[in-house]
């Protein structure tokens, strides 16, 4: 019997409205060999309604998720205004997957200052995220982040998140969970229940991110086989940075699955 394997894809980056560069991305992708999915990430919104259909039209052959905006939003900061915008951003993110046909929407909670307590951040949350998770759709998943810096700290490694949300999908970025002196195999095995999402990053705990599989410290062929194990069916997404670096990653990843074991 032939093993399930994992749906396998990459970033679609809409950081601008230019045409072009969605159509290089685009070009790009399809010389990929085996994409499964596509992982939208919509840092660059509203989009119009032409937009919405070229998407729809281009990325048709491929199951799409999306990735909510993440930059300066947070739903942990103290100042209620800012979390409010938010939760906006997330309603426009959801209503916009919605017409992308988008399987699970990822998203960052942001950071909190060191001034407030993960007790209190909590409290935040299950008061104004904990009654809007059933409500939005697609599926929404929150993702791990990696320290914090300067006066801004994050508590949401994975192992707090699964902790806090223990009946909310998550996100498990690799190279986020290594900064946090996670490792990653281990926590997928102890919450792949929970894990619908991975980003596959290699990275170092000084602080590199994002670098082709290889390049870091992390052991990526080994949380490839634990997802083998253990036939895992949610989503492997390559998130490096550089075309060059994604095709070698993706080379890969793609042998490791395919490996016998």
């Amino acid at each position: 019997m032939q093993k399930v394997l994992p749906s396998k894809g990459v970033f679609f980056n809409l950081l601008n409205h230019n045409r072009n560069d969605w159509e290089r991305q685009l070009r790009f992708i399809k010389a990929l060999p085996k994409v499964d999915h596509i992982e939208i990430w919509l840092e660059s919104l509203p989009l119009k309604n032409e937009d919405v259909i070229w998407l729809n039209t281009n990325l048709a052959t491929y199951r799409h998720l999306v990735h909510a905006p993440f930059i300066e939003t947070s739903f942990v900061s103290p100042n209620r205004h800012l979390r409010a915008a938010a939760y906006r951003t997330l309603k426009d993110t959801a209503a916009l997957a919605k017409r992308l046909k988008a399987e699970l929407i990822t998203f960052h909670l942001g950071n909190y200052p060191f001034f407030h307590s993960v007790a209190a951040v909590t409290t935040t949350l299950k008061k104004e995220l904990f009654p809007l998770i059933s409500e939005i759709k697609p599926q929404l998943a929150i993702e791990n982040l990696p320290p914090g810096h300067s006066v801004r700290l994050s508590a949401f490694n994975t192992t707090t998140l699964a902790k806090i949300f223990p009946t909310i999908p998550l996100t498990l970025d690799t190279g986020h969970a290594w900064r946090q002196i996670e490792n990653p195999t281990r926590i997928f095995n102890q919450h792949h229940h929970q894990i619908k999402n991975i980003h596959l990053v290699d990275g170092t705990r000084a602080g590199g991110d994002h670098l082709e599989f290889g390049l870091g410290e992390i052991n990526l062929e080994q949380l490839v086989n634990a997802v083998k194990a253990k036939t895992y069916t949610g989503f492997l997404t390559v998130e490096v940075l550089g075309e060059k670096a994604i095709q070698n990653s993706w080379k890969k990843l793609l042998s490791w699955l395919l490996k016998q074991s």
